[in-house]
């Protein structure tokens, strides 16, 4: 199991950066994120306790892997996600 250790970083002059902030924070994406980086969970988990249905949780987790935040680790039949960032960084200026 991989634990976080990278940096995130997003450059807030950036429209590509500033949309891809405005998915990550929202207050499900990061109820999410907070449930993930507690502890293993497995995506059947995470819907049930955060009362989510499946398409959102598949497309917040499509955006949270995507910007490389977690990774997707797969034990038998249960997909978990991973949090392989440490720190999500937002650079406001040089």
């Amino acid at each position: 199991m991989k634990m976080g250790g990278k940096n995130v970083e997003f450059d807030i002059k950036s429209n590509q950066s500033t949309d891809a902030l405005s998915k990550i924070l929202t207050r499900r994406r990061a109820e999410i994120l907070q449930l993930i980086a507690s502890g293993k969970f497995s995506l059947g988990e995470i819907e049930s306790q955060l009362k989510i249905n499946r398409s959102f949780l598949t497309d917040a987790i499509g955006i949270l892997q995507t910007l490389g935040i977690i990774e997707i680790e797969k034990i038998g039949r249960k997909k978990y996600p991973i949090l392989i960032a440490q720190k999500i960084i937002i650079r406001l200026r040089e």
